[in-house]
């Protein structure tokens, strides 16, 4: 994701007492300090009312130019309170760590649909084009190459349908740049299997499509987030900006062609503010579609789907936010396979998991 943290991801982290990192490959902030333990009882979070993490500012003239038009509504922002209705969460809970050496830099996570208890995860750039089975305990369930695939700025992963409607496909997304970019590449294959109780093992997986779009009008955009709408296999990215304001844009499976371009549809607007760190990181969509989750470094924003409301509707509207865990500041974030609770993880060697337990 570029080479160093910026001003401003330094400035919140600092706001919210948490340490930033810089390294070679990476912006990202990392875990703040807490005087509580990790593994602290879990508490509930009520669901009408938002995190009381201080204010950060992030200046707008440091986000990614950009010269596409905005082609939707105005941005829709979240409310000081949760709007009725929205689902409790726990505090969260420390339920392990990545055990395998090579993961150093979580970024994206998605729950596997063909094996219980799965998760899939991925390294930010500097790697090579592979992905990582765990679990929610952080066990090291494998390693599986993609082959013929590049990566130049990996940042989220999804599983969901495909071409053949009987398979479970993996979506990894080269969508990232901290300068912007207007051309994205999504990498396709087929779920492998992970059997229960067999000693991790690296694998490599044929059978890989290359998926290549560009933002409508030349826009130049940095993305974190990625999923895929489990009712009509459409894809969606989230941009992220320094100044909170990320597009979502829509690209429809009748255009997730190899080999072909396309141009990507700008479908809504959403301003993250103050309390959170107001970048989008990381994002999923639950295995039945009724659920949109957004998160940022330290807040994570659900949206809810009634049947037959499209992505781009139920995004319009007031999501329900919620503060991560301590230790938990960071990129990634997935639907357990059932849909119920959420699972997060963060960058660094070891790096923690927690899930946030629905009430």
């Amino acid at each position: 994701m570029g080479t160093r943290a910026p001003a401003a991801v330094l400035l919140a982290c600092a706001m919210l007492a948490a340490g930033c990192r810089s390294s070679p490959s990476t912006d990202r902030a990392v875990a703040p300090t807490t005087t509580s333990p990790a593994t602290a009882p879990a508490t509930t979070i009520a669901p009408a009312t938002n995190a009381t993490a201080p204010a950060t500012t992030a200046p707008a003239t440091t986000a990614p130019a950009t010269t596409a038009p905005a082609t939707t509504a105005p941005a829709t922002t979240a409310p000081a309170t949760n709007p009725a209705g929205c689902p409790a969460f726990d505090g969260g809970a420390l339920t392990g760590r990545l055990a395998n050496p090579a993961i150093t830099e979580a970024s994206g996570l998605a729950a596997s649909h063909r094996n219980a208890g799965v998760l899939w995860a991925h390294n930010d750039s500097g790697d090579t084009a592979r992905v990582f089975a765990t679990d929610a305990t952080g066990a090291d369930l494998g390693t599986f190459a993609l082959a013929g695939a590049g990566a130049i700025d990996w940042e989220d992963i999804a599983v969901g349908p495909g071409p053949d409607p009987a398979t479970s496909y993996v979506y990894a997304g080269d969508i990232g740049g901290n300068s912007g970019r207007n051309a994205v590449t999504v990498y396709r294959v087929a779920e492998p299997s992970v059997p229960p109780g067999a000693p991790p093992a690296v694998t490599t997986l044929d059978g890989v499509a290359r998926l290549d779009a560009v933002y409508p009008g030349g826009g130049r955009f940095d993305a974190e987030s990625l999923f895929i709408d489990p009712r009509s296999t459409d894809l969606y990215i989230v941009t992220k900006s320094l100044d909170g304001l990320s597009r979502v844009l829509r690209w429809p499976a009748t255009a997730q062609t190899p080999g072909v371009t396309a141009t990507l549809e700008e479908v809504a607007t959403h301003r993250f503010a103050p309390p959170s760190i107001p970048m989008a990181t990381g994002a999923d969509i639950s295995p039945d579609g009724t659920e949109v989750v957004v998160r940022t470094y330290d807040r994570v924003f659900l949206w809810r789907r009634p049947a037959g409301t499209s992505v781009a509707a139920a995004l319009a509207q007031p999501p329900c936010g919620y503060p991560v865990p301590a230790g938990a500041l960071g990129e990634a974030v997935a639907f357990t396979a059932d849909g119920r609770d959420l699972v997060l993880t963060t960058e660094g060697a070891g790096a923690p998991v927690h899930t946030l337990t629905r009430g």
